[in-house]
């Protein structure tokens, strides 16, 4: 009939039932997305369990690479060869240790001292080595204790510290800083420590932070009035929570003094934190102005494979 209302019958429940059914079917199906982990995440995981990746890894390339090196050591390049590497190994191996004492003539009974600073009083280089630096006022140089050499002494003192403060950046998101202290004395023994803290801003917002300290002792294997090198083992733990993660690692560093007023510093080192492996690579070239050492660098920072390193620059105390 023209006119009339029409009606409408009221949708079935059963059918609105159906609709949120087949989404939440759908919903589920669909893969769980993961919350974001950062890279401190990645480090903190690493260090608790250590890198399952790594584990589950090593068997098959140990049995790989026992492969490859049974047939490597049926090859007569390797076992023998002109160079003879194969049977001079333990020289390679040791070469880092041996060569530069050797090339800088090291003598360890030699009387050594240290000055307020490097390049400072005018004289070249860093240490003050007994019948090879200038003396100080009031001799010639030499051993105090010979006779006839009263007033003879070296121009500085037995041992040397070293404070520096250092911050840096690997990208915006992730900024870190550090302070260190470094004594040296005559003994050529030495002791160190830093801590050193990380702060990464994820993309959801949130920060986190990390902290990471250490401890070594070392000894000045090689040195010279233009060159110290050293090596050690040290100790590097990470406070979390109830619980704190520790380990160790081996260093091996060297400092350079090649001209006014440039200090060339190298170091490395590689051990363990908790259930992680952790490998340090740094370089940094710096000016001193009177006792104050200004420097920039780069440190290569990997705990397992999540790499923290970055850009830094600092500033160190030399007394």
């Amino acid at each position: 009939m023209a006119g009339s209302a029409s009606i409408q019958r009221p949708s079935s429940p059963r059918r609105h039932w159906s609709w949120l059914l087949a989404v939440a079917v759908v919903l589920a199906a669909l893969p769980a997305q993961p919350a974001f982990a950062g890279r401190l995440s990645g480090a903190k995981s690493a260090v608790r369990s250590g890198s399952s990746s790594r584990r589950s890894s090593g068997s098959s390339s140990s049995s790989s690479s026992s492969r490859s090196s049974g047939s490597r050591s049926g090859s007569a390049g390797w076992t023998g060869g002109s160079l003879g590497l194969y049977d001079n190994w333990w020289w390679w191996l040791l070469s880092p240790w041996t060569l530069p004492g050797h090339g800088m003539a090291d003598d360890w009974e030699r009387q050594l001292a240290f000055p307020a600073a490097p390049y400072i009083d005018g004289i070249q280089g860093y240490l003050r080595i007994a019948g090879v630096t200038p003396p100080g006022p009031g001799g010639s140089g030499g051993h105090p204790g010979d006779p006839g050499q009263a007033g003879r002494r070296l121009l500085g003192q037995a041992s040397a510290l070293r404070l520096y403060l250092e911050g840096g950046a690997a990208d915006l998101s992730l900024q870190r800083g550090a302070v260190g202290v470094l004594w040296s004395g005559a003994h050529r023994f030495e002791l160190g420590a830093e801590l050193r803290g990380y702060q990464e801003r994820n993309p959801n917002g949130s920060r986190e932070q990390l902290w990471i300290g250490s401890a070594a002792v070392s000894v000045l294997f090689a040195q010279s009035e233009y060159a110290q090198f050293r090596t050690g083992l040290g100790t590097r733990w990470m406070p979390g929570g109830d619980q704190s993660h520790r380990g160790w690692h081996l260093l091996y560093g060297l400092d350079l003094y090649p001209m006014r007023p440039l200090v060339v510093s190298l170091q490395g080192d590689a051990g363990t934190l908790g259930g992680a492996w952790v490998t340090t690579a740094r370089g940094s070239v710096g000016a001193v102005v009177d006792q104050v050492e200004f420097y920039l660098g780069y440190e290569g920072f990997w705990v397992e494979d999540v790499d923290l390193s970055s850009w830094l620059i600092g500033a160190r105390l030399w007394q």
